[in-house]
């Protein structure tokens, strides 16, 4: 009974693995060439060799976007960012009218190191069925395979302990620690 104990969290990983491979149109990272709000241009082999979590969401959710980002990066060791860790935020904005694009790219923010995937296109959305009214949550492996999918609203515990465990099993072991995960949810609930 305690080899179950300490396997339930790795069943819950790998139903949600699962679940992520039959949500998804595809189970790899899509080949894109995309600017963010500032015109610079990223690639889909920029980020290849490191662990890659995209968030994103069309106009309906990114108010979600925020707070599950920040648990995430809040759960996670800072000295993961740039090597073993990249995080992608894509904004999902097919659909506005050419003349809009310039009012719609001047929404996001002005800060450098606030960049996001101004994703005119939709490809991320429609490449993984994103639900337009929620964050969508996508981590890769190095190799660029898509190992789990979940979308979500208000941030919930239970989520991202899953989101964070599966991070940290494909970043190098005995570097992330559990307490990061619950002072980064308490940290989202006092905002």
């Amino acid at each position: 009974m305690p080899a179950l104990r300490e396997a339930a969290p790795w069943i819950l990983i790998t139903l949600g693995v699962w679940a992520a491979a039959s949500t998804a149109k595809e189970s790899r990272l899509i080949e894109f060439e995309i600017q963010d709000q500032f015109h610079h241009v990223h690639r889909s082999t920029d980020y290849l060799g490191r662990v890659i979590v995209v968030i994103g969401s069309g106009k309906g959710g990114r108010e979600y976007n925020t707070p599950w980002g920040r648990a995430l990066h809040d759960s996670l060791p800072s000295e993961f960012a740039g090597d073993d860790l990249v995080f992608v935020p894509v904004a999902d904005v097919r659909g506005v009218p050419f003349f809009l694009k310039g009012h719609v790219r001047g929404k996001f923010p002005r800060e450098k190191h606030k960049w996001a995937l101004v994703d005119w296109k939709g490809q991320f959305a429609r490449a993984y069925d994103w639900n337009p009214k929620a964050c969508n949550l996508l981590v890769f492996a190095r190799d660029g395979s898509l190992v789990y999918q979940m979308y979500g609203r208000e941030l919930e515990a239970v989520k991202l302990q899953v989101v964070v465990n599966t991070i940290r099993g494909l970043l190098p072991r005995g570097t992330t620690q559990a307490s990061h995960i619950v002072r980064a949810f308490e940290a989202q609930e006092s905002r």
